[in-house]
């Protein structure tokens, strides 16, 4: 037989032994093997049990945190509201009082100077008129435009 027959022959040789009885019990035995080492399987393990109740014992309070949290993000955000109610209510308050305060003050330059072109025109009569001509010529002008 050449080299590469007997290679051949012994990746066959090896295929064999892995169909064998003996190989069976070999792959019985790795099973055994898994459990744990008194013959009860990982399932029947009591740490596992304890593991899987610390496991949610922690979620739980994760989740209580969680909840707890997003109560006080509640509590502050309703403050926030307030606040800024009570802020934009101020606001709104002073831009009255503002507008209020440029009313009256426009006002009180209206009067004053109301009462300007009437002294004017009582000392200056004729410059008055005159003015006023003008002042309507150019409208008039203006307007045909």
């Amino acid at each position: 037989m050449s080299s590469r027959a007997k290679t051949f022959g012994s990746v066959t040789d090896q295929g064999s032994h892995a169909s064998s009885p003996q190989s069976g019990a070999a792959t019985a035995h790795s099973e055994t093997d898994r459990t744990s080492e008194k013959g009860r399987s990982f399932e029947d393990d009591p740490t596992k049990d304890h593991q899987t109740e610390d496991h949610h014992r922690s979620r739980s309070e994760a989740a209580e945190r969680l909840l707890h949290q997003a109560e006080r993000v509640l509590a502050e955000i309703k403050a926030l509201g307030t606040v800024a109610g009570e802020s934009a209510g101020d606001a709104v308050h002073s831009a009255k009082q503002a507008g209020a305060d440029a009313v009256q003050h426009g006002k009180e330059n209206a009067v004053e100077a109301r009462d300007q072109v009437a002294d004017y025109v009582g000392r200056e009569p004729l410059k008055a008129l005159l003015m006023a001509a003008g002042v309507g010529v150019v409208l008039g002008m203006w307007s045909r435009r």
